[in-house]
């Protein structure tokens, strides 16, 4: 596989842990404070975000910042995935369209990243 490729996948994993930390998050805020349960999501949320932040660092050698913050974007889609399987949030055209539009802003900023030869 492609080292570029696989590299954004890394990356695309990477947004998918830091969107786990806001689903602990909010489970920790549906619990009663100190409550064991609020201890757990808590850890969990901070968990989460250490390894984002460890593996952030990482990955930001292998791409331009404006390349790895245009994908970080992605979180969008994300929390609207994991907001309807945790929470039965609605997923609503108004939605789709801007995970669309947000996708769409990503290729321009990776294209125009390859167009420059980065």
């Amino acid at each position: 596989m492609n080292k570029k490729i696989l590299s954004l996948l890394k990356l695309h994993l990477l947004v998918i842990v830091y969107s786990l930390s806001t689903v602990f998050s909010k489970f920790a805020g549906q619990q009663e404070f100190l409550s064991s349960k609020f201890i757990i999501f808590t850890f969990l949320l901070f968990l989460c975000l250490g390894v984002y932040a460890f593996f952030w660092q990482k990955i930001l050698s292998n791409f331009n910042l404006s390349v790895a913050y245009a994908n970080r974007a992605a979180d969008l889609l994300w929390g609207i995935i994991l907001g309807a399987v945790f929470f039965a949030e609605k997923v609503t055209f108004t939605k789709v369209v801007s995970v669309i539009l947000v996708f769409l802003g990503i290729i321009l900023v990776i294209r125009s990243e390859k167009t420059k030869g980065v």
